[in-house]
C-alpha cells in the first residue's frame, strides 16, 4: 500500500482474474461462467480468492493444488470446502493432502490440475509461471478446455 497497492490486496489479484474471465466468457464465447467446470491449480491467497469469486457467479471449481498434489472435486468445491482449504493454507500452513477425509473432493498426490485427463470448462492457472506444459496442454485441448485465463502481475 505504501507504493500504491489497492487497500483489497489479498483479494485483488483473484478477484481480478475472475472477472475478467467473467468478462471473456461472456464477450468471447456467448456463455456465463454459471454452471461453467474450471480447473484452479494453487490453493494460496490468489487461488482461494478465485475460487470463491467462481464460486459466488456459480462455476464448479473442480480442482485446487499444492505442490505435492491435487484435489479434485468432481462436483464442485462447496463453499465449505474453500473454507477448509483457507484454513489448512493461512492458518495450519498445511499440506492438502492432510484434508481428504474433511472435504467433499479427492487427493492424487504427485499430480496438478494439468496432468489429469478430465474434462472442464475453463483453466486457470494461479500457482506460478510456466506451469502448463506442452502435455498439459494437449490433455487441455483433448479434454474440451475453451479458455485458459491467467494472471500476470507486475512490479515497478
Amino acid at each position: 500500500m505504501n507504493f500504491g497497492g489497492s487497500p483489497l490486496r489479498p483479494e485483488a489479484t483473484g478477484y481480478g482474474l475472475v472477472y475478467m474471465t467473467k468478462l471473456a466468457v461472456e464477450e468471447k464465447l456467448n456463455r456465463s461462467l454459471d454452471g461453467m467446470r474450471c480447473a484452479v491449480s494453487g490453493s494460496g491467497n490468489v487461488a482461494q480468492f478465485a475460487c470463491e469469486k467462481l464460486l459466488e457467479l456459480g462455476a464448479r471449481v473442480v480442482t485446487v493444488s499444492d505442490s505435492n498434489g491435487v484435489l479434485i472435486f468432481e462436483d464442485g468445491m462447496t463453499g465449505e470446502d474453500l473454507k477448509v482449504v483457507a484454513e489448512c493454507k493461512n492458518v495450519k500452513r498445511g499440506r492438502l493432502g492432510s484434508l481428504e477425509k474433511e472435504v467433499n473432493g479427492r487427493y492424487i498426490g504427485g499430480a496438478s490440475p494439468w496432468s489429469l485427463d478430465m474434462p472442464y470448462d475453463l483453466a486457470l492457472p494461479c500457482a506460478t509461471q510456466n506451469e502448463i506444459n506442452e502435455e498439459g496442454a494437449r490433455l487441455l485441448v483433448k479434454n474440451g478446455v475453451v479458455g485458459v485465463l491467467e494472471v500476470c502481475l507486475f512490479m515497478y
